[in-house]
């Protein structure tokens, strides 16, 4: 059988409650899906050769360990840089550029006033649009509930360094002021179209269309070869959307910890539980929110490989399990990792041609 059919035709493990030596939890297997299941749903030879399933093993090798001094406990490791919270802005809302009734400037419409100031004090080049005038021709109630800034914020979580403070923005005797949500709006309207090609993705993006798409991905051998290299050796925040399905949740991942074990009676495998803690949104109700609120999210799964001449494990696949606590990384687990490139490396554009970065970062600049 191929290897990554393998992968794919994995046991759901149910684990009783009596723990035996060792803190393993006795379990039984019960068959998931056979491989004649798998084939009927899929042609092999187009997700066979999706070299999304196997990128991080490919660019980095396999998981390598001794497993002679199991249970092993990872330390708590924290990336270099601690990304920071922020709300998402749904594209349902239409604060950032509705007026309030009571007469208060959007953001937008504030940003508009001091970029026409600024353009009259300095007539160069054809006379600005309206950023706020944009959004709204653009605007769309109906849009997806979960459709935001989520990847503007995870981006520049990474990226950027977090508006900390409100700013009063003085020109021409007129006095502009924005509090931290809206400056983290007028930031992230300037990630929001980032050229991602300098991004590396790992696993498949579903989009919707389930003909090839293999739900178990990102396999757990790659996402668990990943955090080790990414945040266990390089000390690196990455992006992860944590929804397996159809919406995308991206979040900013900056920790995590493991605890490996035996799997009794195979040698040749090993049980996982890692905890990887992000940054989060900010609630609706604290949107100037400064630093980092912190979620944490279990995955479970059972890596498999074979021995070297060393007698090291190397892993050659793994599948999602419901661990000992409940938690169902079968059905929960994340969609797809993405490494974030240097600062240097991101250059930064805004789907609203208004957007001017450089007034942006003017107006943010006493903020940090």
């Amino acid at each position: 059988m191929n290897s990554l059919v393998s992968t794919v035709v994995y046991f759901v493990i149910l684990f009783s409650q009596q723990a035996v030596a060792g803190d393993f939890y006795t379990y039984d297997y019960i068959e998931y899906l056979s491989e004649d299941d798998f084939l009927d749903n899929y042609d092999g030879s187009e997700f066979l050769n999706d070299p999304s399933l196997s990128a991080v093993t490919t660019e980095f090798g396999p998981t390598v360990l001794s497993t002679t001094q199991l249970p092993i406990r990872s330390e708590v490791v924290v990336s270099e840089k601690i990304p920071w919270s922020s709300w998402w802005y749904p594209k349902r809302e239409d604060w950032m550029f509705e007026d309030a009734s009571a007469g208060g400037k959007s953001v937008l419409s504030k940003y508009d006033l001091i970029r026409q100031i600024k353009y009259q004090k300095n007539p160069r080049g054809p006379r600005p649009g309206s950023a706020a005038e944009y959004e709204r021709a653009h605007y769309n109630p109906q849009a997806l509930s979960w459709e935001g800034l989520c990847d503007a914020w995870s981006i520049a979580s990474i990226a950027h360094p977090e508006p900390k403070r409100p700013v009063t923005y003085v020109i021409d005797g007129k006095s502009f002021s924005f509090n931290i949500g809206e400056l983290k709006a007028l930031l992230l309207k300037t990630y929001e179209a980032v050229d991602d090609s300098h991004f590396k993705f790992y696993g498949q993006k579903f989009s919707g269309d389930n003909h090839g798409w293999i739900y178990p991905d990102i396999f757990p051998d790659q996402f668990h070869r990943f955090v080790e290299v990414i945040l266990f050796q390089q000390r690196r925040p990455f992006i992860m959307d944590h929804d397996a399905g159809i919406q995308i949740w991206n979040t900013p991942v900056y920790k995590a910890n493991y605890v490996i074990d035996r799997v009794p009676n195979d040698p040749n495998a090993i049980f996982v539980r890692t905890w990887i803690y992000t940054a989060e949104p900010t609630r609706t109700n604290d949107v100037n929110y400064h630093g980092t609120y912190e979620i944490v999210r279990e995955y479970d799964y059972v890596l498999q490989g074979k021995r070297n001449s060393q007698g090291q494990l190397v892993i050659e696949s793994g599948y999602w399990v419901k661990g000992p606590d409940g938690v169902d990384s079968r059905r929960s687990h994340p969609d797809y990792l993405i490494w974030v490139p240097p600062t240097s490396q991101i250059v930064r554009k805004s789907w609203n041609p208004e957007i001017d970065i450089n007034l942006v970062d003017e107006i943010l600049s006493k903020s940090y």
